[in-house]
């Protein structure tokens, strides 16, 4: 059950970054040909575009993480012997769990701060809808450590026993 919720939130997240990118390059490339065939730019596409990376960026993290494919050093669990690397995997979620954790704790207050600052251009969007996107994103992070750290945990008593 635990693990059909985090697929579909993997899945979710893969749509939202796919939906973003997407909006970003329709909204640039009106923003292109507004200015310079129409010469009447389209003000708020950069305030717009650049919300919607930044959404883009850290609800990418979540995936690439449990899709395994964020950048890593991945020549030490291959010259490991192979009971030692759930052992690595397990420290190497540890401490990005830890990194998680951090990043929420300092995040949310910081997204409460801002709540009250307002976009130059769009008016209507805070800068905590920006800021919210962070804690967001390494909350889900730290989710996907959990499920490694269990999957790690669980491979080493499997081992022992």
């Amino acid at each position: 059950m635990i693990q059909k919720a985090l697929t579909l939130i993997h899945r979710v997240c893969s749509v939202l970054c796919g939906l973003c990118l997407l909006s970003i390059s329709v909204i640039l490339f009106l923003a292109v040909f507004f200015r310079y065939v129409l010469t009447s730019p389209i003000v708020w596409a950069e305030e717009i575009t650049g919300f919607l990376l930044v959404w883009m960026v850290l609800l990418s993290a979540p995936v690439g993480y449990r899709g395994r494919e964020h950048v890593s050093i991945d020549f030490l669990p291959q010259k490991m012997p192979p009971t030692l690397q759930p052992i690595l995997r397990l420290v190497h979620a540890l401490v990005i769990l830890t990194v998680a954790a951090i990043t929420v704790a300092y995040g949310i207050p910081h997204t409460v701060k801002s709540m009250n600052q307002i976009f130059p251009i769009l008016e209507w969007i805070r800068y905590g809808y920006l800021y919210v996107a962070l804690p967001i994103g390494y909350f889900l992070v730290g989710l996907y450590c959990v499920e490694d750290i269990l999957q790690a945990v669980q491979t080493l008593i499997g081992k022992r026993a």
